[in-house]
C-alpha cells in the first residue's frame, strides 16, 4: 500500500537549526552591543567629569592661592630691608604672575562664558596693574632713600668740618683765658688764679660734656628709630667719636666725689648704646632708658653748674675787688669769645641730632614740630656765629643748615618718601580688596563647577540606570529566545518526533506492524524517514503475506521472492541514504554548535574585560577621590595658617597696647621736667632779684661797693641767661609733649588698624573653612561615582555569568547532537541487521 508523499518543507530542519542559533548568537551580539554602548557613555561622562569639571575647579583654587600669594610677597616686598631680599620677592612675585596668567587662560578657554570669571579675569588684570604701581612706588622710595643716605652722610661730613674747625678755636680761647688769667695772676693774688684755672676750666669741661651728652642722647634716639643698616654704622661711627670727645673732657674734672656722679651717669648712658635694628617694645624700651639716663644727667649737670657758677661769683666777688678791669675785660672778651665757641659747638651737635632725627621720622606729622625745632635752632647757630671771625666756619655753617632747608633738604627727602611709602601701603590695602573679590569670584566658579559636576554625576547615574535596564531586559530577552528555542522547537519539533519514529523502528523491528507510522505527513527530513519506515512497515506485511502465501503458490515464490529481494535492495538504500542524511545534518547540527560554544565563550571573554574596566574605572575615580581629598586637606592647613595669621596679629595688637602705655609713660616724664623747669624758672627769677637788690646796695655804698655792683652785675646776667635757657628747655619740653600725645594717638590707630586686619584674618579663615567643607562635598559624590563604577562592574559580572548560561545551553545542544549520532548509527546497524535476517529468510 503505498501514498502520495507530502509536498517537501520550504526550510528543513538544517536550516531552522541554524536559524535558531543564529537568533541566541544575535541576543548575545546585542547584550554585547549595549554593554559596550554603555560602558562608551560612562566613559564620556568621567571623561567630561575628570577632563572638565574638576580642572576648571583646580584652577579656580589655585587662581584663589596664587593671588593670596602675590598679595602677601607684595606686602613682604614693602618692608623688604635690603636690595637682595626686593630682588629674591620681585622674582617670587613674577613667577606667581605667570602662573596666575596661566590659570586665566585655562579659566578663559573653558569658563570664559562664566559670571564667577567676568569677575576674576578683571580683579587680575587690577591686580597685575597694583603690582607695576607697587614696584614704581617701591623704585621711588629706594631712590630718595639712597638721595636720602647720601645727604645724611654729608651732614654728618659737614658736621665733621665744623667740629674740626671749632676745637682749635675753643684751644685758643681756652689758652687766651688762661694767658689773661695768669696776667691777673701776676697783677693780682691767687683767687682769681684759682678762678680761673679751676672754675672756668671745670665749668667749659662740663658744658662741653654737656654738649657730648645731647649730641649722644640725639644719636641712640636717631638709632633707635632706624633700622638702615648703612644709617646705624654712620650714627655708630658718630657716637664713637662723640663718646670717646666726652670721656676726655670727664678726665679733666677734679678728682673727688663731687663729679664721681655724673662720671658714672654719662658712662651709663654710653652703655646704653646698641646699635642693631630694634622692632616692637624692645627698641621702645631702650628709648625711654636714653630719654630717662639723659634727664638724670641733664638735672645733674644743671646742679653742678650752679654750684659751680655760685662758686665762681663768690670767688669773683674778692677778685673783682683787687682787679676790676682786668677781670671785666675777661668776662667780656675770652670768656664771651669761648662761651660763644661752645656755644655753637651745641648747637651745630643739635642741629645734625635735629637732621638725624628727621631722617628716620615714621609720620610725616612728626616732621613739622622737627623743623620748628630746627628754625629755632639754626637762628640761635646763627646769632652764636655772628660772634665768630673765622669765615671758613661761617660758610661751613651755612652749608650745614643747606641740608634742612629747600625742596633737597632732609626734611623734604624725607616727607617725599613716606609718601612713596603711603602710597606702597595704598597699593598693599587695594590688594586686599582685589583680593577678596578674587576669593568671591572663585567661590562661583567652584560653586558653577559643583553644579555642573552635580549634573554629570546626576546624568552618568541615569545613564547607568538605563544601561543597566537594557542589559537586563536583553539578557531575559537572551534566555526567553533560548528557552523557547529548546522548548518549543528542539524539544517539541525534534525530539519529540525523532522519539515516536525510533519508538515505531522499535515496534515494527520486534514483528509489531499494525501501528500507525508518526510523523509520516511532516514535509522536513524526520517526515522523509518516517516514510521510509512506512514503506518499510508494507513491505513487511507484504512479505508476511507472501509467506501465507508460499505453500499454496509455490511456484509464485520465487517471482515474488524476487520481488521481495529487489525491495529489500531498494529498501536498504533508500533507508542508507536517509541514515547518511540524517547523520549529515547531526554532524553540521554538531558543528554549529561547537560554533555557537566558541562564540559564546568569545562573549565571555569581552564581558569579563569590560568589567575589568568599570573596575579600573573605578579605581581611576577613587584615585580622582583621594586627590580632593588631598586638596581639602591643603585648604584645611591654609585655614590653619590664616589662624596662625590672626594670633600674629592678636600679638602685634598688644605689643602696640604696651608700646601705647610706655609713650604715657614718657609723656608724664616729659611734664614732670616741665615742673622742674618752672621750679628753675622761678629760682632764676629769685636770683635776679636779688641781684637787684644787691645793685642797690652797692649804689648806696657809694666807691666801697662798686667792686660788689660789679659781681652783682653779672649775677643778674647770669640769671637772665639761665632764665632764656629754661625758656628754650620749657619750649622743647612742650615739643616733646605734642610729639609724644602724637605717638599715643598713632600708637592707637596702629592698634585699631591691628584689630581690624585681625577682623579680615578671621573672615579669610572662615572663606577658607568654606572652601574646604565644598570640597569635601565634591569629595563625597566622586565617591558615590566610584561606588556606581563598582555597581556597574557587577552588572557586567551578572551579564558574564548569562553568557556563561549561554554556553552550558550550546554545550548540552552540542551533547544532544552527539547523542543524536550516536542513535543514528544504532539505527543503521539495526537496519542492516533487519536486512540480513529478510535476506536469511
Amino acid at each position: 500500500m503505498s501514498e502520495v508523499a507530502p509536498k517537501a518543507a520550504r526550510f528543513g530542519i538544517k536550516v531552522r537549526l541554524q536559524a535558531a542559533f543564529g537568533a541566541v548568537a544575535v541576543t548575545t551580539v546585542v547584550a554585547a552591543a549595549v554593554a559596550i554602548m554603555s560602558f562608551s557613555e560612562t566613559e564620556r561622562g568621567f571623561e567630561r567629569v575628570s577632563t572638565r569639571e574638576v580642572p576648571m575647579m583646580t584652577d579656580a583654587l589655585r587662581l584663589s592661592v596664587a593671588s593670596g600669594e602675590i598679595s602677601a610677597a607684595a606686602a613682604r616686598y614693602v618692608s623688604a630691608k635690603s636690595t637682595d631680599d626686593r630682588k629674591l620677592i620681585a622674582a617670587q612675585i613674577a613667577t606667581r604672575s605667570r602662573d596666575l596668567d596661566q590659570i586665566m587662560d585655562r579659566l578663559r578657554v573653558g569658563q570664559s562664558d562664566a559670571g564667577g570669571f567676568s569677575i576674576a579675569e578683571p580683579m587680575a588684570q587690577r591686580l597685575k596693574e597694583n603690582l607695576k604701581a607697587l614696584e614704581q612706588a617701591i623704585s621711588e622710595r629706594t631712590e630718595i632713600r639712597d638721595i636720602l643716605d647720601a645727604r645724611l652722610a654729608a651732614l654728618h661730613r659737614a658736621h665733621n668740618k665744623i667740629s674740626d674747625k671749632l676745637t682749635p678755636i675753643v684751644d685758643d680761647s681756652y689758652f687766651e683765658v688762661v694767658t689773661t688769667a695768669e696776667d691777673v695772676g701776676q697783677s693780682g693774688d691767687i683767687t682769681v688764679r684759682t678762678l680761673i684755672q679751676g672754675g672756668m676750666q671745670v665749668m667749659q669741661a662740663m658744658v662741653e660734656v654737656g654738649a657730648e651728652t645731647n649730641l649722644v642722647t640725639g644719636l641712640l634716639t636717631a638709632g633707635a628709630l632706624t633700622s638702615s643698616p648703612a644709617i646705624l654704622a654712620m650714627l655708630e661711627d658718630r657716637f664713637t667719636a662723640s663718646a670717646r670727645r666726652a670721656e676726655k673732657q670727664l678726665a679733666k674734672l677734679p678728682a673727688g666725689t663731687k663729679f664721681e656722679p655724673l662720671k658714672e651717669k654719662v658712662r651709663g648712658l654710653a652703655k646704653l648704646a646698641d646699635f642693631k635694628p630694634q622692632t616692637g617694645a624692645s627698641g621702645q624700651d631702650r628709648l625711654n632708658h636714653v630719654f630717662r639716663a639723659h634727664e638724670q644727667l641733664s638735672n645733674l649737670l644743671i646742679s653742678l653748674i650752679d654750684d659751680l657758677n655760685f662758686d665762681v661769683v663768690t670767688q669773683s666777688e674778692d677778685a673783682v675787688k683787687r682787679t676790676s678791669k682786668m677781670v671785666k675785660d675777661l668776662v667780656a672778651v675770652q670768656i664771651t669769645g669761648l662761651r660763644s665757641a661752645l656755644e655753637v659747638a651745641a648747637q651745630t651737635h643739635l642741629v645734625t641730632s635735629l637732621l638725624s632725627e628727621a631722617a628716620v621720622a615714621k609720620d610725616s606729622n612728626a616732621l613739622v614740630p622737627m623743623q620748628d625745632r630746627f628754625k629755632a635752632a639754626t637762628d640761635l647757630l646763627e646769632k652764636a656765629a655772628r660772634t665768630l671771625t673765622n669765615q671758613d666756619i661761617k660758610t661751613a655753617i651755612d652749608e650745614l643748615i643747606v641740608y634742612g632747608q629747600g625742596d633737597n633738604s632732609l626734611f623734604a627727602l624725607r616727607n617725599r618718601e613716606l609718601a612713596a611709602i603711603a602710597g606702597a601701603d595704598r597699593t598693599i590695602d587695594e590688594n586686599v580688596t582685589i583680593q577678596r573679590s578674587l576669593d568671591r569670584a572663585v567661590a562661583v566658579l567652584v560653586g558653577d563647577a559643583e553644579k555642573s559636576m552635580q549634573g554629570g554625576s546626576i546624568k552618568l547615574v541615569e545613564d547607568l540606570s538605563r544601561n543597566r535596564m537594557l542589559l537586563l531586559i536583553v539578557a531575559a530577552i537572551s534566555v526567553l529566545v533560548a528557552g523557547a528555542i529548546g522548548v518549543f522547537y528542539v524539544q517539541r519539533r525534534l525530539v519529540r518526533r525523532l522519539t515516536s519514529v525510533g519508538d515505531a523502528m522499535r515496534r515494527l523491528s520486534s514483528g509489531e506492524t499494525d501501528l500507525a507510522v508518526p510523523a509520516a505527513a511532516d514535509r522536513d527530513e524526520i517526515g522523509e524517514m518516517a516514510r521510509s519506515l512506512e514503506v518499510f512497515r508494507a513491505g513487511e506485511i507484504d512479505r508476511r503475506e507472501m509467506a501465507d502465501r508460499r505453500e499454496a503458490e509455490e511456484a509464485a515464490q520465487r517471482q515474488r521472492a524476487a520481488s521481495i529481494e529487489q525491495m529489500v535492495n531498494d529498501f536498504r538504500a533508500t533507508v542508507t541514504a536517509v541514515i547518511a542524511a540524517v547523520t549529515d545534518n547531526v554532524s553540521r547540527m554538531e558543528t554549529t554548535a561547537r560554533t555557537l560554544s566558541s562564540i559564546a565563550a568569545e562573549a565571555d571573554n569581552q564581558a569579563r574585560a569590560a568589567s575589568q574596566s568599570s573596575e579600573q574605572t573605578s579605581s581611576n575615580v577613587r584615585s580622582v577621590a583621594g586627590a580632593t581629598e588631598e586638596l581639602g586637606a591643603s585648604i584645611l592647613e591654609i585655614s590653619d595658617q590664616a589662624s596662625q595669621a590672626n594670633g600674629v596679629v592678636e600679638r602685634a595688637a598688644d605689643i602696640a597696647q604696651n608700646a601705647d602705655q610706655l609713650v604715657g609713660q614718657l609723656s608724664s616724664g616729659a611734664a614732670r621736667i616741665g615742673d622742674v623747669v618752672k621750679l628753675i624758672r622761678a629760682i632764676a627769677e629769685q636770683t635776679n632779684l636779688l641781684a637787684l637788690n644787691a645793685t642797690i646796695e652797692a649804689a648806696r655804698a657809694g666807691e666801697a661797693g662798686r667792686g660788689f655792683a660789679v659781681v652783682a652785675s653779672e649775677v643778674k646776667t647770669l640769671a637772665s641767661q639761665t632764665a632764656k635757657a629754661t625758656e628754650e628747655i620749657a619750649t622743647q619740653i612742650g615739643a616733646i609733649q605734642g610729639s609724644t600725645a602724637q605717638a599715643v594717638e598713632a600708637i592707637r590707630q596702629i592698634s585699631g588698624v591691628m584689630g581690624d586686619i585681625s577682623r579680615f584674618t578671621s573672615t579669610i579663615a572662615a572663606s577658607v573653612e568654606e572652601q574646604s567643607a565644598s570640597t569635601q562635598e565634591i569629595g563625597r559624590n566622586v565617591h558615590e561615582a566610584a561606588t556606581g563604577a563598582r555597581e556597574l562592574a557587577g552588572n557586567m559580572a551578572t551579564v558574564t555569568e548569562a553568557i556563561e548560561e549561554t554556553n552550558r545551553s550550546a554545550t548540552h545542544v552540542l551533547d544532544a547532537s552527539s547523542a543524536l549520532t550516536a542513535q543514528a548509527g544504532t539505527l543503521q546497524q539495526a537496519v542492516d541487521e533487519f536486512l540480513e535476517r529478510v535476506a536469511a529468510a
